[in-house]
């Protein structure tokens, strides 16, 4: 992979609006600045108002100040440095912004979209429109940090359809058994690569290979009549339970704190249920339906005892339901 596509798809991973300096730029393969820009993905940013000193050694950061030239007026820049006043070329002062609806477009231009790509979770995942690969039609996502420690919540809360492909930056995430439908995901690193000209060219092959695959494993799994079961409930109610031992540890420190400040411990607000829900990324019926369930007991337990200074006092871990 090139070194310009790697640092942009790292940058779209990493940054909510990715800015590229001129000093990181001119260091890619030649002419990938141009392409850049040719391909719609790179806008004039702010002018840099701190460089890098390559003077002294020490790659200190300065602030850059101007002057007009003595004899043409023309504007020059400058930093400081421990040498004394070092001239850099205005052009260092050059960055560039690639704003990741951008990245969005030029990248899945091959994508049927009726509008510009919706973002169905705030900075994280995007809906993009639809595209054909094996023979079916395919909801197409994009979606990022998905190797955060929260992945598992921001995938339940996108609630992908069936027969949904997931496009990841670089990395796409880990196996989470609090996950209730896994899509099927693609890192971009794998598939994308610069073409003769300004544009990507988009591995369809791979894709296509790839979701083949998939759809024939699903077909040689034997059909069985499955019995009604709450699976995916059972694992709503562990992640709604780690919330609460969550706040209750967060409840126990603030009810000592008070009580050592002014005598009387005070109760930490309980999350609300519908709070719940977003935190574990499912809409509030499901948690109602979660509190309901006959083997929640000891969800209801904590839920309980959230709203109990005197026994949040006692709290030390998950208590059994007999303690």
């Amino acid at each position: 992979m090139s070194e310009s596509l790697q640092q942009i798809l790292w940058a779209v991973e990493s940054d909510d609006l990715p800015v590229f300096d001129y000093d990181g730029v001119v260091r890619w393969e030649p002419g990938a600045l141009a392409r850049c820009v040719a391909a719609g993905l790179f806008y004039p940013a702010e002018p840099a108002r701190f460089l890098t000193c390559y003077e002294c050694g020490d790659l200190h950061e300065s602030e850059v100040v101007f002057f007009p030239h003595v004899v043409t007026k023309k504007l020059r820049a400058a930093i400081a440095c421990t040498l004394g006043e070092v001239l850099v070329p205005l052009e260092r002062l050059q960055r560039w912004q690639m704003p990741v609806g951008t990245f969005l477009d030029v990248a899945f231009s091959h994508v049927e979209r009726k509008g510009p790509p919706t973002e169905i979770v705030p900075g994280r995942v995007w809906r993009l429109g639809k595209a054909t690969w094996a023979n079916s039609r395919w909801n197409v996502f994009f979606a990022r940090r998905l190797h955060w420690s929260d992945a598992w919540k921001v995938i339940n809360q996108a609630q992908f359809p069936a027969r949904s492909v997931v496009f990841t930056p670089q990395r796409v995430a880990e196996l989470d058994e609090r996950i209730v439908t896994r899509p099927t995901m693609v890192a971009l690193r794998e598939i994308l690569t610069w073409g003769d000209g300004p544009k990507f060219v988009f591995d369809h092959a791979y894709v296509e290979d790839h979701l083949a695959e998939l759809l024939r494993s699903i077909a040689a799994q034997p059909v069985k009549k499955k019995p009604r079961q709450h699976g995916p409930r059972a694992v709503h109610i562990d992640a709604i339970m780690s919330e609460l031992q969550q706040h209750l540890r967060a409840a126990r420190d603030h009810a000592i704190t008070t009580r050592d400040q002014t005598g009387e411990p005070a109760l930490l607000k309980p999350p609300t249920k519908e709070t719940l829900a977003k935190l574990v990324g499912v809409h509030k019926s499901t948690v109602t339906h979660c509190f309901r369930d006959k083997s929640a007991v000891m969800l209801n337990y904590l839920w309980n005892l959230a709203h109990d200074v005197d026994r949040i006092l006692d709290y030390r871990a998950t208590p059994s339901i007999g303690s």
